[in-house]
């Protein structure tokens, strides 16, 4: 996938309200996205239709993002704010713009986060993501709480619940047991595959095998086997090894040809080495008197 096609899937995924950005970073990316399909900014440029679909973006956001919800910024200013950003990116490129916009946007919060919205024991609206850290707990924009993937031992969910088992610390009696109630039944399911992906491939050295079960058994078959994260830095390990000059096995292939007897000389009965030399001297010397020699 080239970063082209990077750039389109989170400038999507910003206009949709998939990644959610403060109005502030929304002008700056829409500057940059202007940048990228526009060019230098001119007087003459139509602003509306080049803003406009941020500025919707940045509407809904406002209004489902923050608790209390963060108002919207008028039409006139939000366009006011990307058009003076917009000036200060001349000269970049399409490609240097779309770099700009991506190292900006992998900064929020919720970048390359699946979000399931749910709610918690209290009854409150949250929304759970699976990362590379562990579990995590947004409400609204932010991030109230991670569960690290080395504090969690068990997974598992039932219907619209989720449940979470917590390594009991070193002043507790018994492990913590945390639910939270998802939207349906088929989005806990995908929360609870995600993680239990995310946590073998972190966690373990290797995947454990699919257990033996008996013709009628409850519950999910669904087992992580692919490579862990241990797997992978020993095999990257391996591969940097062998590249190394000193651990390199070199193989020479000779590129010469093979010399093969002439089988007029094969067949041909040889005399010894002193008497190949008379026999050699005595035609030069017949050829020199005129003689052939019987």
């Amino acid at each position: 996938m080239t970063r082209y096609h990077l750039y389109l899937q989170v400038r999507q995924d910003l206009l949709d309200c998939r990644l959610r950005a403060p109005q502030s970073t929304l002008c700056l990316l829409a500057s940059y996205a202007a940048q990228g399909s526009a060019g230098d900014h001119d007087r003459d440029l139509p602003v509306s239709s080049i803003y406009a679909p941020f500025r919707e973006a940045a509407q809904r956001g406002a209004k489902a993002g923050k608790e209390p919800p963060e108002p919207p910024l008028p039409d006139a200013e939000f366009d006011r704010r990307v058009s003076e950003l917009h000036k200060l990116h001349r000269g970049q490129s399409p490609a240097e713009a779309e770099y700009n916009f991506l190292e900006h946007a992998k900064r929020l919060e919720t970048y390359g986060i699946s979000l399931h919205p749910g709610r918690d024991s209290g009854g409150k609206e949250i929304q759970l993501g699976v990362t590379s850290a562990g579990l995590v707990v947004f409400q609204g924009q932010a991030r109230i709480n991670t569960f690290s993937w080395s504090k969690i031992v068990k997974i598992s969910f039932k219907r619209k619940q989720f449940f979470i088992q917590l390594r009991r610390e070193l002043t507790e009696s018994y492990d913590t047991l945390l639910g939270f109630n998802l939207a349906s039944y088929r989005s806990c399911k995908n929360l609870w595959k995600s993680a239990v992906e995310h946590h073998s491939f972190f966690r373990l050295h290797s995947p454990k095998p699919p257990a033996r079960r008996f013709l009628m058994t409850l519950g999910s078959r669904f087992r992580y086997s692919g490579r862990t994260e241990y797997q992978n830095m020993g095999l990257g390990q391996q591969q940097q090894q062998q590249q190394q000059p000193g651990a390199r096995q070199h193989h020479t292939i000779d590129a010469r040809p093979k010399a093969f007897p002439n089988r007029s000389a094969a067949a041909r009965k040889t005399l010894p080495l002193a008497l190949e030399n008379n026999a050699a001297a005595a035609a030069a010397s017949g050829k020199s008197n005129g003689r052939v020699p019987r």
